[in-house]
């Protein structure tokens, strides 16, 4: 299948998605995962690799466009403190999770190197 095909099928799947997930009340983005993970697992369908590029420049602005429309400027104010310290302290987190984790399994990492 070429890419364009792939693109545009993938598009209009997720458009369907979208009037699920409307019809139903749920999430876009979840409706999403648990789609792209049903549409996994049907067999005998080709292997798809699409490049990063693509992931990036079609699919994901979209998402955050749709995201960053519908929230309500007074709720994302209201909640900016939990969510900038939850941002903060999630990236604090993994990044030491991540450093103990790989100096654990492999310990020629020395902890400068992470």
């Amino acid at each position: 299948m070429a890419g364009l095909e792939l693109v545009l099928l993938l598009l209009a799947a997720s458009a369907a998605l979208r009037l699920v997930a409307e019809r139903f009340t749920i999430p876009y983005s979840a409706v999403l995962v648990v789609g792209g993970l049903l549409l996994a697992l049907i067999p005998g369908l080709p292997r798809v690799e699409l490049a990063p590029d693509v992931l990036f420049l079609v699919f994901i602005p979209p998402l955050l466009y749709s995201g960053a429309i519908s929230i309500p400027f007074r709720d994302l104010r209201r909640e900016s403190g939990p969510i900038l310290r939850l941002a903060v302290l999630m990236v604090i987190v993994s990044t030491a999770a991540v450093a103990v984790l790989t100096h654990s399994l492999l310990p020629s990492f020395t902890w400068a190197a992470k």
